[in-house]
């Protein structure tokens, strides 16, 4: 039963609170959380609940970018990346133009529109900028103390556009089932 949790729980209403430690900010230091959703249990009843990452929630919880110039990240790595398997994430820390960009292609990743032009994301990076403006992305992400480039941010699959690394977590989430 790898890949699953089986819980037996009294009869009675509950709320699925998922706390993300694979994908998403880490906020006060601590990883992105989200209610899943509500499950009622009657008694004598078997409720089985597939729970997998949602990122819409997780694009809806990042932190105050006013609060800070360095800002956490995570996000699975692909297995050729890590070496390690599924289910493995990178940490990143990013800047605050890199997490704003950052921010905007795990809200396209979460709404299925992956791919971001890349003149959208240099309009989100120079918003506040008050030096040179950032002429390209492989601009933004070219410090080795951010070392994104290629892990987590690739190119999209128009000419022009970026998107987040596709993650694998799609065979974890077809595994991972919880019964109550």
């Amino acid at each position: 039963m790898a890949g699953k949790s089986i819980f037996e729980m009294s009869p009675g209403n509950y709320m699925l609170k998922v706390v993300s430690n694979t994908a998403g900010w880490v906020i006060e230091g601590q990883p992105v959380q989200y209610v899943d959703s509500q499950v009622t249990v009657k008694s004598g009843e078997i409720v089985r609940k597939t729970i997998r990452h949602d990122f819409r929630k997780l694009s809806e919880q990042h932190p105050n970018w006013s609060k800070g110039d360095s800002f956490r990240f995570r996000w699975p790595g692909p297995r050729k990346e890590t070496g390690m398997g599924m289910g493995v994430y990178l940490p990143y820390t990013l800047s605050t133009s890199q997490a704003k960009v950052v921010q905007q292609l795990l809200a396209a990743f979460a709404a299925r529109k992956p791919d971001v032009a890349e003149s959208d994301l240099l309009k989100t990076a120079n918003f506040h900028f008050e030096l040179v403006p950032y002429a390209s992305i492989k601009e933004i992400f070219s410090t080795i103390q951010y070392p994104a480039w290629d892990t987590l941010i690739v190119p999209g699959k128009s000419e022009g556009t970026w998107r987040l690394n596709e993650p694998i977590l799609t065979e974890i989430n077809l595994k991972n089932q919880a019964r109550f």
